[in-house]
């Protein structure tokens, strides 16, 4: 989505940041506080994009984004702060792996994901519950995937207007490296006629 702020300072913009490597791409999403996760994926940012040596592998690319992400988070929160709605999700490809995965965070850990699917933010358990909907198969491609991710999306947006909302943004990095943003006609008319099913 591209709701930031609450309902009553509401702003619309995208949620995803991508980022270009000398020795590959990474794509971040955001959850939480706005101003939080932009600067601690600045940080992520600057020391990627510092390196110099040899092709990265999607491991050493995710130590870096890791290091990057738990400072910024422990300068931020405490411990009594509990469980944290600023998380990001982030597609890394390295050039040295010739790879794509997906990674996220949960409060200051950040790791390679070892489910199907990840979820973040407000609407991240009525997600997970549609996805075990048995109507619901596991993607087995870019388009199902994205036909799940606008539905799970369109349900959160009709049962939480004042935290998901506005237009939703998609991009797929592939397993070669390639990026493609989708277009917004095709994601609406998706989500229209997700909502009718």
């Amino acid at each position: 989505d591209t709701l930031t702020g609450n309902e009553q300072t509401a702003i619309y913009r995208s949620k995803i940041i991508p980022v270009f490597m000398r020795d590959g791409k990474a794509f971040f999403a955001f959850s939480g506080e706005v101003k939080f996760s932009e600067s601690a994926i600045e940080r992520c940012e600057s020391a990627l994009n510092k390196y110099q040596g040899a092709g990265r592998s999607i491991g050493e690319i995710a130590e870096t984004i890791k290091k990057r992400w738990a400072a910024a988070f422990r300068e931020s929160h405490t411990p009594k702060d509990g469980y944290s709605n600023d998380q990001i999700l982030c597609a890394i490809y390295s050039e040295a792996d010739k790879e794509t995965v997906l990674c996220c965070s949960s409060n200051q850990s950040f790791a390679r994901s070892a489910n199907v699917l990840e979820c973040i933010g407000c609407g991240d358990i009525l997600c997970r519950y549609i996805a075990k909907s048995p109507l619901i198969n596991y993607a087995k491609g870019e388009q199902e995937a994205l036909h799940w991710a606008i539905n799970c999306l369109g349900r959160v947006k009709e049962f939480m207007p004042t935290s998901v909302g506005g237009n939703i943004t998609a991009v797929n990095l592939s397993h070669a490296g390639d990026e493609r943003l989708h277009r917004l006609f095709d994601i609406e008319t998706l989500e229209s006629y997700s909502s009718i099913f």
